[in-house]
């Protein structure tokens, strides 16, 4: 992630050498908002998609959904 914020920033500021500091920190911002989004999404579903079984397992049991979400 690091590597992909500072490829970013680099490239702005080839681009536009004579950026202000305060638009390429609005810049960088944007890029690690962007990323950080689809990091969430991936860990999220990723975990969602891993635990899918035992969610399964706890419902089949007669387990409430409050309850099953908890463990």
């Amino acid at each position: 992630v690091a590597i992909t914020i500072s490829s970013g920033m680099y490239e702005i500021l080839q681009r536009t050498p004579h950026i202000s500091m305060a638009r390429w920190a609005l810049a960088g911002r944007h890029i690690g908002q962007d990323i950080m989004g689809t990091m969430t999404n991936i860990l999220l579903f990723s975990y969602l998609s891993g635990s899918l079984a035992m969610v399964l397992i706890y419902l089949k049991n007669a387990n409430t959904f409050t309850y099953t979400i908890s463990m």
